[in-house]
């Protein structure tokens, strides 16, 4: 059988090296190949889309766009059109990634929230942390309700550690089941969560998000693909999660 491959999509544009050079990272973390698609023409989503597909790809990776201080994914165009579609994980590379030494998979983080959307992103950082040997961060954030929540004098402190408490509950109960095969460390903030997403994208090799739908048209997410310092994993859609295969080794 054909292995699974990671596909490269280019367009000729600089940001072609950064999506190349995340790919190569991922194919040698994952012992797959490597397959560099020209994304040209008129459809270069349908390209890709369906390259994936007829190739059981396991990721396919693209560049970031021009925009702000890394650039992200410009709505309506090609690479909003593929996540949107996806039926495999979407990876993007941030401008100037080329730049950067070539080093293994040491951290591997995954934005969580106790939603099927969130296990589906743990699950996904998690598969590919144990092909690895990276550690697996799942990062927790929510905003902090305490401010309108209180309406006596007790300080809100006290009511911010309790929603800290929660968060790093539902993390570990998260993690419980998946400590047997990678190591484990639950994060857990309460504030902007799309600020301190990126603030831990700083300490992290990928970041996994997901679902597709809820990472471009969810304002934390559409905030976290712009400013993450990171690569960004995004998973597919659950309709198309079904038929997609799971990023891990070929043969794990």
């Amino acid at each position: 059988m054909t292995a699974r491959p990671v596909i490269v999509g280019v367009d000729g544009a600089d940001r072609a090296r950064d999506a190349v050079a995340l790919g190569r990272r991922l194919a040698d973390a994952l012992r797959a190949p490597l397959d560099v698609v020209a994304a040209s023409g008129s459809s270069p989503d349908r390209l890709l889309h369906d390259a994936a597909v007829r190739e059981g790809a396991v990721a396919i990776v693209l560049g970031s766009t021009a925009r702000g201080r890394i650039g992200r994914i410009v709505p309506g165009g090609t690479a909003r059109r593929l996540l949107e579609g996806a039926a495999c994980p979407v990876a993007v590379a941030p401008a100037g990634y080329a730049d950067l030494p070539r080093t293994r998979f040491r951290r591997i983080g995954a934005g969580f929230e106790p939603t099927p959307e969130g296990h589906a992103a743990l699950a996904q950082a998690h598969r590919l942390a144990a092909s690895t040997g990276a550690e697996l961060h799942a990062v927790g954030v929510v905003l902090p309700l305490a401010p309108i929540a209180i309406d006596d004098w007790r300080d809100p402190a006290t009511f911010l550690l309790d929603e800290e408490l929660e968060v790093r509950a539902a993390l570990e109960s998260a993690l419980e089941p998946l400590r047997a095969t990678v190591t484990c460390v639950a994060d857990a903030r309460v504030d902007d969560p799309a600020v301190q997403l990126a603030d831990a994208s700083h300490g992290l090799d990928l970041l996994g998000r997901g679902p597709v739908r809820a990472a471009l048209l969810g304002s934390v997410n559409k905030r976290v693909l712009r400013t993450a310092a990171c690569p960004l994993l995004i998973v597919p859609q659950p309709h198309t999660a079904r038929a997609a295969p799971a990023v891990e080794a070929d043969g794990a």
